[in-house]
């Protein structure tokens, strides 16, 4: 699968009333770093240029700011660090 069609599948998966929650976060976070829970956390709690200096933990309260992690966590798994 290519990133944008990754991309699109996660977008549309967390679109409509479905909202990113923490649990979900980190999870995510989770298997972005390979099983490596301090890392993972470390991540979640860190400010992000990509997220407007907000951290991830912060970021995905609003629906939209939780599409911007999701995104972020896609591009890092396909190599594409912004």
């Amino acid at each position: 699968m290519t990133l944008r069609s990754n991309l699109f599948e996660v977008l549309k998966s967390h679109s409509g009333s479905q909202m990113m929650t923490k649990s979900v976060l980190h999870l995510k976070a989770l298997a972005l770093f390979e099983g490596n829970r301090d890392s993972a956390l470390k991540w979640c709690n860190t400010s992000n240029r990509a997220l407007a200096w907000k951290t991830p933990t912060e970021a995905i309260d609003p629906e939209e700011g939780g599409l911007m992690v999701v995104s972020l966590i896609l591009r890092l798994e396909h190599g594409v660090y912004s």
